[in-house]
This record gives C-alpha cells, sequence and structure tokens, in this order.
C-alpha cells in the first residue's frame, strides 16, 4: 500500500507565505491612529522645549520690609511713608533705583507695588539699621542681620485704609532684580540666582 505524504496546507496559502517573506518588510506594530498621535505628542514636546528655551520669567531679591515716616514730608505738607526694605546682602549688587518693591501688606499674597527711590550703597547692620531708620523691637525684626536696604516711596497701599496704620509693621517684600530662562529652572540647581 502506498501512502501519499499530504501536506497540512493548501499549495496557495504557502505560496503567499513564501512570497511575504521574500518581500521583507517591517512588521506593523502600531496602528495608523496610536502613530498619528505619538508624532503629535513629540511635536507638543518640541515647541514646549522651544517655548522654555526662549520664554524668561523675573527673578525675585526677596526680604522683609518696614514701613516708616519719611524724613521729608509730603505733598502740601502732608506726612509721608517710606518702605525701607532689608534683603540679602549679595543682592545688594542687583538692586537699582527705579526697580518696583512688592510688599504684601496684608498676609495674602496681595503684592502692591512701590517704586525704589533709593537703595545704600553698603551692606548695613542690625544695630545700624535700628538707628538710622528709628526701629522699635517690634520692627527691628526686619533687620535681624547684615543688609542690603533698599527705600521705597509709599505709593500704594490697600485700598480704604491709612497708610499711618502700617507704620512699624513688618511686611514681606520682593524686588524684581533680573530674569532668567525658563529652562535654567530646571536644568540648574535650585540655590542658582538669575542673570
Amino acid at each position: 500500500m502506498c501512502t501519499r505524504e499530504r501536506s497540512l496546507y493548501r499549495p496557495e496559502a504557502v505560496q503567499r507565505y513564501l512570497s511575504a517573506a521574500q518581500r521583507g518588510g517591517l512588521p506593523r506594530l502600531v496602528a495608523p491612529r496610536v502613530l498619528i498621535f505619538l508624532w503629535f505628542l513629540v511635536g507638543l514636546l518640541l515647541v514646549g522645549g522651544a517655548f522654555a528655551w526662549f520664554a524668561e520669567v523675573p527673578v525675585y531679591a526677596t526680604g522683609q520690609a518696614v514701613v516708616v515716616p519719611a524724613s521729608e514730608p509730603g505733598r502740601m505738607g502732608a506726612p509721608a511713608f517710606v518702605v525701607v526694605a532689608f534683603l540679602p546682602p549679595e543682592d545688594l549688587g542687583q538692586l537699582r533705583v527705579g526697580q518696583t518693591a512688592l510688599v504684601d501688606f496684608l498676609g495674602r499674597g496681595e503684592r502692591l507695588a512701590n517704586p525704589l527711590t533709593t537703595v545704600l550703597p553698603h551692606v548695613s547692620g542690625p544695630a545700624a539699621a535700628r538707628q538710622r531708620f528709628a526701629l522699635d523691637a517690634g520692627s527691628a525684626a526686619a533687620a535681624t542681620g547684615p543688609s542690603a536696604v533698599a527705600i521705597a516711596q509709599l505709593a500704594r497701599w490697600p485700598s480704604g485704609t491709612d497708610p499711618a496704620s502700617y507704620v512699624g509693621g513688618v511686611y514681606p517684600v520682593a524686588i524684581e532684580v533680573g530674569s532668567r530662562r525658563l529652562i535654567s529652572l530646571f536644568l540648574a540647581p535650585a540655590h542658582a540666582r538669575g542673570d
């Protein structure tokens, strides 16, 4: 008895398989919709990177401020007040007259802008600051160590209040001293300062 070996596969299926193997090509691993989404995501990352490279963010010198009576009266003899800002000594080289002191009088993050009129050329010690600005025990807490001192005219204070009510109070202050690229916030160490 003669048995012929019979193939399990149809000859046409074997032919198609062999022709596909000879053609060669990359297997289709990702659906077209997913591939389009991935290219869109890569594009967004590139645009975001370019934005971070060119966008600039402000750099602030922060410290404590005290409101004191001005040495000279204001307009028409009315009492005038100034904001004396005590900042870290390393910020002295970046402070300039005309910059804006942002003072948070109410402690809620609502900072009001007051223009700098004077920047003392040297770092002041706490005793010298207490004597020069006649700080009492409560307001002397703003000048606890060597400080760069900047003075701003009290031009803006919370509406509906008397500026004299802020005299002697200690308030957070921030002065914009420069800017830096947004990407440097991600690449530079946390302690690095602005340009």
